[in-house]
């Protein structure tokens, strides 16, 4: 081979090595870091956070995506509380669990009341006992008997006002009875998760309803819900307003008519279901209605499937 053609091998050679060589480029997986947008101080699209770094450690990582931790005031799953700080005995611990015992905002076994604090003269004594002649709805302490206290007696607000006694005033409640629907245990359920309580609600909820509401109302039996009444006998009706198909349901299963569950209806249009507290805010109503309900039905459901009804009237 000639010293020429040697020399063309070898710069084609080397041609071909450089055209089959590049840099190579560093991968990401941030798309915000590649659009330098992460650490503007603006939450962009793809963001959770953004603080104006890119440091990890500080609530919102490098890549703006929140960091979940004990101590930023936000109860994240695996937490029972977080009240944004590391200390003991204000009710959430270090590790955010929360500390049982007096003055921890949640009554526990043994208490009468607890107010979140450990002292005396506010109505909550330091050994969480009431102090005074005893329970009082509306003074912001959550008490025995109680499943709400948010300082007021007002309603409308998710925490409804009742008082429960013996003086013949108000609406008189007698004749409780629950009834379950057979082969409905999966029907409305509720389960602990990590993350608190987890709630299934069947589609067929409302139908099967319907259908055990008028097997009842045909059965027409003394030990059913109606007592062995005919649904027009009762003048007054306080449903759980569970939502509109619920209510649905109890109206054409008992084939009520057209006005007997306007109260309920109102109740969820101004304020949605309330879960427990919305058949207080329907009786609220018919409490206040100038004429008297001689014989009136409550009614809710719940898991199970479960039917809870009482009978009332104005005393």
């Amino acid at each position: 081979m000639s010293v020429s053609r040697f020399s063309g091998f070898i710069l084609c050679l080397s041609f071909l090595l450089m055209s089959c060589v590049s840099p190579k480029k560093e991968s990401t997986n941030n798309a915000n870091n590649q659009n330098r947008t992460c650490g503007n101080g603006t939450v962009d699209s793809g963001e959770q956070c953004d603080d104006g770094n890119t440091l990890d450690h500080d609530g919102c990582s490098s890549a703006c995506l929140i960091e979940s931790f004990c101590g930023n005031e936000t109860v994240e799953p695996g937490e029972e509380c977080d009240d944004g700080n590391y200390k003991d005995g204000d009710g959430c611990t270090r590790d955010c669990r929360m500390e049982k015992g007096c003055g921890n905002g949640r009554l526990e076994v043994g208490e009468q009341c607890d107010d979140d604090n450990q002292s005396s003269g506010d109505g909550c004594s330091g050994d969480c006992r009431i102090e005074g002649s005893g329970p009082v709805c509306g003074n912001g302490i959550l008490e025995y008997n109680e499943g709400c206290d948010d300082g007021n007696t007002a309603a409308g607000d998710g925490c409804s006002a009742s008082l429960v006694t013996t003086d013949r005033n108000g609406l008189a409640i007698h004749d409780f009875r629950a009834a379950n629907l057979p082969e409905s245990n999966e029907l409305i359920t509720w389960r602990i998760g990590d993350d608190g309580f987890d709630m299934r609600l069947s589609g067929e909820v409302p139908g099967r309803i319907q259908s055990a509401l008028a097997a009842d109302r045909v059965r027409n039996s003394a030990d059913g819900l109606l007592r062995g009444e005919r649904p027009e006998a009762f003048d007054g009706w306080a449903v759980h307003a569970g939502g509109r198909t619920i209510l649905d349901a109890v109206e054409h299963g008992f084939e009520l008519g057209g006005d007997a569950l306007s109260r309920s209806r109102e109740v969820l249009r101004g304020f949605g279901n309330m879960s427990s507290a919305t058949l207080m805010f329907v009786l609220q109503r018919i409490l206040g209605e100038a004429k008297g309900v001689g014989n009136g039905m409550a009614m809710a459901f719940g898991p199970g499937l479960a039917a809870e009804t009482f009978r009332f009237h104005h005393a």
